[in-house]
């Protein structure tokens, strides 16, 4: 068979159309809704009834909290913030214009003693001592002893001592000093100091000069600085005269920091857990109960709470939005995209809101510890798996961890007991087919009852309780026997309700004893044998090519249901030597055989064929030509000079917009070209299909198929197979002439 024409512009014919976008706006509208619901669901609250009592009242029953919740402890706040007040420092201003006066009036000192010995007036050392010792005083008000004079004057008040003392008394006043540390308000730890900067400077209390550790102090920097231990003493003496506080303590700014360090203080949360006695009874009402009660009273009124509605719907929005990538496996499924959309957010809302009324229910249940045991977690993604496909099962698994978590994240065994029972009836949903519909009843008898068994046997195992066991198996053989008699009933309703097509239904539908059928039998058997022909045709092909041949079989049994109408008007139900449309013209003879389409779709609706084979049926001749009768028009209308509106003899379409709808127009199509054939040999049956496939190439009828080069290849050789399976010539039956004349049967 040779389906290349080096003429074809192949990347015309068979260049991808853009995939319909999905998610849109409309399906972003699904997921807000959603969202919403779900968020909706999650943060409802129960209302609880807060009894009102009045400060110093006796209370007459006991008040317990209802749930948990959270409230500032005032008084531990407050002793935190006093804590950190009192770990401020005190503040002390480091004031620099104490040394520079002691300087100046040190250096008015030197150059007294200098110029009083430069005169040289008194030779006598006592009396020019005595005498400097006097001036000093009444000039400066400083009163120096005579040791300390005597060494000055021994040194001659010279400028290097002068410096030196300067230095050292520099270096002690930019330490800070107190009169006695007694005085300082932080007498252990730190004092924070305002530099000459203008900075804080947090300093060691040890660190801060008092007079007995300034003159010590002086006496080390002499030293240091070269000096005999004598000498380092009378500096020491000296510059312990002029020993001065200059750290002045700033009460405003302590204050202040004091202030803005409570201020940072985060309150001290108290966290009441549900059970918890508020009050008992005969206990006096003190005003912390009465802030607790409020605070209940103000929880329990707001069935909705505002921030926590919020914070889950972003939360569920979000994680919808980013598993939009995996929305891309709802594309390869007859079932529409949108359709599977609102089933997968259906049934978690669903399961959300099974668990949430299981939640209420069990909130002060005494059977609380293995009822949830009983609810069927595994039931949503088997339905699923059975329904649709196990990636979609397990895609839903996923979602649906988040919904488990939020309600049992204190319960983390059964949290993991709901998820691999969950990922068990996704994977192994469709162990047992899905023909028949108790098959999903022998997948939770056989497979889910004793992996969910044996689940509760290891998590009781590990926890090293088996006090409990027997009451967890028997939750969860409840859930079992709910899930056993509630699938049935649930499988056909979403089925209904969503148009899905499942094995069961198109295994039910394709049974010969199905009414339509059965009717088309007896009113036109020619088409019911075609539809049984094309049927077969379709079927093999679509194996071939990886397509839903079921799907495609059953849409061929019912693709003529339109001829039941009129079927003396098709030419398999007609006489040998009789045809009607021989008395009519071409153009209502093309109107016949194009509304057996629309027939056919309203006949389906009728008995309630599912919509995606009402689609394939109407995609099923595109929008191809009768040629039969448009020659026939021509033939007709070239005698009187004029040609016919070639719409007329089209079908109204539209064109095969999948490869199910595809493989079905080309079966029909071949089946009924092969009747025509005069001889059945297998040349002649090869070159018929070649030419059928690409007329309608060439007619543009595949464009919109998904069919590829290599997918007509294969489906053409499925076509020959077959053809050539079903007409092989048989061995003659031996003492028959069938040849001769006989009775004529009536």
């Amino acid at each position: 068979m040779n389906l290349v024409d080096p003429d074809f512009n192949l990347q015309e014919i068979f260049e991808e159309k853009p995939r319909k976008n999905f998610p849109k706006v409309f399906d972003f509208l699904i997921l807000i809704l959603f969202s919403l619901l779900i968020s909706i669901m999650i943060s409802f609250q129960k209302s609880y009834l807060i009894p009102e009592l009045k400060l110093n009242e006796i209370a007459k029953e006991d008040i317990i909290a209802p749930f948990d919740f959270e409230t500032v402890d005032v008084k531990a706040t407050e002793a935190k913030k006093e804590e950190a007040s009192r770990l401020v420092n005190p503040v002390y201003l480091l004031d620099s214009y104490k040394y520079t006066f002691i300087e100046r009036k040190i250096k008015d000192i030197f150059a007294l003693g200098r110029d009083f010995l430069l005169r040289g007036e008194v030779k006598k050392e006592r009396l020019a001592v005595e005498l400097l010792r006097d001036g000093i005083k009444n000039l400066f008000e400083v009163e120096v002893n005579l040791e300390i004079l005597k060494f000055l004057v021994k040194e001659k008040f010279n400028f290097t001592l002068e410096q030196t003392i300067l230095n050292i008394l520099r270096n002690a006043y930019d330490r800070g000093t107190f009169l006695t540390k007694m005085s300082a308000y932080n007498r252990e730890g730190e004092i924070t100091v305002i530099t000459k900067d203008g900075k804080l400077k947090d300093v060691k209390i040890e660190e801060v000069l008092d007079f007995m550790s300034f003159k010590k102090y002086t006496e080390e920097l002499a030293i240091q600085n070269g000096l005999r231990e004598d000498s380092a003493k009378n500096i020491a003496e000296f510059c312990a005269i002029f020993i001065s506080p200059n750290l002045v303590y700033d009460e405003a700014l302590t204050e202040q920091r004091k202030r803005e360090s409570a201020e940072r203080v985060y309150p001290v949360i108290m966290k009441i857990s549900k059970g918890k006695a508020i009050v008992r009874k005969g206990d006096k009402v003190a005003p912390e109960v009465i802030e607790l009660l409020s605070l209940m009273k103000k929880k329990a009124s707001v069935p909705l709470p505002l921030p926590k509605f919020l914070l889950y719907f972003l939360i569920i929005l979000a994680g919808l939005i980013i598993a939009f990538p995996f929305y891309r496996i709802f594309q390869i499924h007859e079932l529409s995209p949108r359709k599977i959309q609102i089933l997968f957010l259906s049934m978690l809302f669903l399961d959300i809101f099974l668990l949430k009324f299981s939640y209420f229910f069990l909130e002060n249940s005494k059977y609380k510890e293995w009822l949830p045991f009983a609810f069927p977690f595994f039931l949503a993604p088997l339905l699923i798996s059975f329904l649709l496909d196990r990636k979609f099962a397990i895609f839903f698994t996923v979602l649906s961890i988040v919904s488990l978590a939020i309600f049992y994240f204190e319960s983390p065994e059964l949290i993991l007991y709901a998820v691999l029972s969950s990922f068990l009836a996704s994977t192994g949903g469709n162990i047992y087919g899905k023909i028949e519909r108790y098959s999903i009843i022998k997948v939770i008898a056989i497979i889910i009852l004793p992996f969910n068994a044996f689940l509760i046997f290891t998590l009781t195992a590990l926890k090293g309780n088996f006090s409990s066991i027997f009451n967890l198996i028997g939750g969860m053989l409840s859930g079992v026997i709910f899930s056993i008699i509630l699938a049935p009933i649930l499988i056909p309703l979403l089925e209904l309700t969503f148009g899905i097509l499942t094995e069961m239904r198109l295994s039910e539908l394709g049974n010969s004893e199905h009414p339509l059928l059965k009717r088309m039998a007896i009113e036109a058997p020619g088409t019911y044998h075609h539809s049984l022909m094309v049927a077969s045709l379709a079927e093999q092909a679509s194996r071939a090519i990886g397509a839903n041949y079921n799907l495609v079989k059953v849409s061929a049994l019912f693709h003529d249901a339109g001829k039941l109408e009129e079927p003396q008007y098709f030419i398999e139900n007609q006489e040998k030597d009789f045809n009607i449309h021989d008395k009519l013209s071409p153009e209502k003879s093309s109107s016949i055989i194009i509304n057996h389409i629309s027939k056919g779709i309203e006949i389906l609706k009728r008995v309630k064929i599912p919509s995606v084979i009402r689609e394939i049926v109407q995609q099923h001749h595109g929008e191809s030509l009768i040629t039969p009768f448009y020659q026939k028009a021509i033939s007709e209308m070239s005698k009187k000079g004029g040609m016919p509106q070639e719409s007329l003899f089209r079908y109204q379409g539209p064109k095969p917009q999948t490869k199910e709808a595809s493989i079905l127009m080309l079966a029909d199509a071949v089946e009924a070209a092969f009747k025509s054939l005069p001889e059945w040999d297998p040349e002649t049956i090869g070159k018929m299909i070649d030419e059928i496939i690409t007329r309608f190439l060439d007619d543009g009828q595949l464009d919109d198929s998904g069919l590829t080069i290599k997918d007509l290849y294969l489906i053409a050789n499925s076509f020959y197979r077959t053809f050539i399976r079903f007409y092989k010539q048989r061995l003659p039956y031996p003492g028959f002439q069938f040849q001769k004349e006989s009775l004529s049967i009536q």
